[in-house]
């Protein structure tokens, strides 16, 4: 307790008392007679507590935004994957319809050589049978008991029922379902090997 002087005696008093104990004169209290003094305090209370939570703002500002930054390079570094990943499979697509492409014209020239290697076969029955030629890749199909067959069919249905034939046409069949898978794969090229089918598709 702090002690002060009575304006109107000069006596000392308590600075709490709200009238002099010597001469009976009203004291006004210091926040009544100073009410500047009190809003200062106000305004002190005031803005401290807007500094806390200022404080408190940039800490959440601040949390945010380095939350927000990892989101960010998180959804950056699985697009980057992603587009890998998607860059890989168009490669790997292209690359894999390349091989089925190389496939299928390597099967069609080998079902297409087998079939010419047929059909210039009985060409050359028929051909020896009718005019008697020696030929050591038809002999056995156009003679019979060593002489040359009476009609060259005798010696065609000779070779179509022999196992040379039945191996040819195993083959061509073999190759014609090869094929027919192969050029499924092809219906649907990868973007940039439209034409490399050879139909413009």
């Amino acid at each position: 307790m702090a002690l002060m002087t009575c304006p109107e005696c000069g006596e000392s008093i308590s600075d709490k008392a709200e009238k002099c104990i010597h001469c009976g004169f009203p004291i006004i209290s210091n926040s009544e007679a100073n009410p500047e003094d009190d809003q200062t305090n106000t305004q002190q209370v005031e803005i401290t507590s807007f500094n806390i939570k200022g404080n408190n703002l940039k800490k959440t500002v601040i949390s945010v935004l380095i939350i927000l930054a990892v989101v960010l390079t998180g959804i950056f570094a699985y697009n980057t994957v992603q587009q890998k990943s998607t860059e890989a499979k168009i490669l790997q697509d292209k690359k894999e319809y390349a091989q089925n492409l190389s496939l299928v014209r390597a099967a069609m020239i080998e079902g297409a050589s087998e079939a010419e290697h047929v059909g210039k076969l009985m060409g050359r029955i028929w051909y020896n049978a009718i005019y008697e030629e020696y030929d050591y890749t038809t002999d056995e199909y156009t003679h019979e008991n060593g002489e040359f067959v009476d009609d060259f069919n005798t010696a065609l249905f000779a070779y179509q029922i022999s196992e040379e034939y039945e191996d040819s046409v195993e083959l061509i069949e073999a190759n014609q379902v090869e094929v027919t898978e192969l050029i499924k794969k092809l219906q649907s090229p990868p973007d940039g090997l439209e034409k490399a089918n050879g139909y413009g598709y």
